[in-house]
């Protein structure tokens, strides 16, 4: 069985280490044509601590972002203000992983004790406002746009005003192409599977022209394939059992 895997492998380009914890999953990217990474997540650390429910410019900020009406549903944006510690003039102090990867918002991986885990203190649980894993921060200090322009944002002032937008579930239906699906794929650090590029020509190209308003971007999670949930190994199982795949993703 091994000499023919090898053989496909060299036959489609694919590479493959006999050796490597990833041999599985490089077998997987031969019969697939998903592309894994393991453990490759494109992060940038940005460390901070502290908040404070700020004067007046940063209340009118928080009061401007709230919706003119009760909504019983959890909003999917809301503002936040935080604090910068004293002797930090950059964009780190805020102990938060960033990701970059869509290009134009930073996406919360994770974060330790600090100014965020303050924030959540005050913010959380009835009023669903706090700063949670995979949430995207869409505007710092009034400037949108590209994420590179966002994270130079954090480095001004004593606070940051920020906008923050939930992950939204969204549903595809793609059916298997002669190149496989053409995904370029990573693990996060907690173990979920997360789009890195799509191939030109694949299926899943073929799904973004036809709906180039809603398209699969960088950065989103596959987070169910076929009506089963789990970690990365094991949606890539279920991506392998059949032709013709429903996926939900989160954006």
């Amino acid at each position: 069985l091994k000499p023919f895997w090898l053989k496909c492998a060299r036959r489609w380009g694919a590479s493959w280490d006999c050796g490597s914890p990833a041999s599985l999953w490089s077998l997987v990217a031969v019969v697939t044509g998903v592309s894994i990474a393991m453990d490759n997540t494109a992060i940038m650390t940005a460390p901070m601590d502290g908040f404070v429910e700020s004067e007046a410019h940063h209340k009118l900020f928080l009061q401007a972002a709230q919706p003119g009406i009760w909504l019983e549903d959890p909003p999917l944006e809301f503002a936040a203000v935080l604090q910068r510690p004293s002797g930090q003039a950059d964009a780190g102090g805020f102990k938060m992983d960033l990701d970059v990867n869509d290009g134009y918002t930073l996406q919360v991986m994770r974060f330790e004790p600090g100014p965020v885990s303050e924030w959540n203190k005050h913010h959380g649980l009835a009023k669903y406002k706090d700063i949670r894993p995979y949430d995207r921060i869409f505007q710092v200090n009034g400037q949108r746009g590209d994420s590179r322009d966002l994270l130079q944002a954090m480095k001004s002032g004593d606070h940051i005003d920020v906008l923050i937008r939930r992950p939204i579930e969204y549903k595809i239906k793609v059916v298997y192409g002669k190149a496989g699906l053409g995904l370029d794929m990573h693990t996060n650090l907690d173990g979920s599977l997360v789009l890195k590029s799509i191939k030109q020509a694949s299926p899943f190209d073929e799904w973004n022209k036809v709906h180039w308003q809603t398209p699969v971007q960088a950065g989103d999670r596959m987070i169910e394939v076929n009506g089963h949930r789990g970690n990365a190994e094991e949606l890539v199982h279920f991506m392998t059992k059949d032709y013709e795949l429903n996926l939900v993703f989160a954006h």
